[in-house]
């Protein structure tokens, strides 16, 4: 009786080890993904191959490309198929739309005989590629307001402020 018991229990526990392991080993490697020009800028045209592991049967590609700004997304992105350019190498060019654009987020997904399949996986998440968003190619130190003219005079104006308070409370 207590043999049976004890095999019901290595029996179950060669299940759960079983199941526990089970998603690793069904796991897909991720498509690789390359971007020309590799510092892409707003209003430019961005070329994207994706290479899908050859363990994969492919019977379409395609990417979901947006833009941002400031962390705000526009609502015009892009969803194109991609066009087979070799043995599961997919490519397809996109022409950003907007100047003020920041951010280019995408997300790659082809169908296989078992589905479809999403890289990233989480329906939320995006690959982000930053934008060149510098006109003469210079940095500014990654501080935006450089270029507003009168930026530095409210500091001016805070300081001034409160050194006069301190000698006015002094004098008092």
């Amino acid at each position: 009786m207590k043999q049976k018991k004890n095999r019901k229990t290595m029996i179950f526990f060669i299940m759960m080890i079983s199941m526990l392991l089970l998603p690793t080993t069904l796991a897909v490697d991720p498509p690789t993904v390359s971007i020309e020009p590799k510092e892409p800028k707003p209003n430019e045209t961005v070329t994207f191959t994706v290479s899908i592991p050859s363990d994969q049967t492919v019977t379409e590609a395609v990417i979901f490309v947006e833009e941002c700004e400031e962390g705000l997304c526009f609502i015009d992105n892009f969803n194109e198929t991609l066009t087979e350019t070799g043995s599961n190498t997919y490519e397809a060019s996109i022409t950003l739309k907007h100047e003020t654009a920041d951010v280019m987020k995408y997300r790659v997904g082809y169908s296989t005989p078992s589905g479809w399949v999403w890289y990233p996986e989480d329906t939320n998440e995006r690959i982000s590629v930053n934008l060149d968003t510098n006109a003469n190619g210079g940095n500014n130190g990654g501080n935006g307001n450089t270029d507003t003219p009168g930026f530095e005079l409210i500091s001016l104006f805070a300081a001034v402020s409160f050194i006069s308070f301190i000698l006015y409370k002094r004098k008092r």
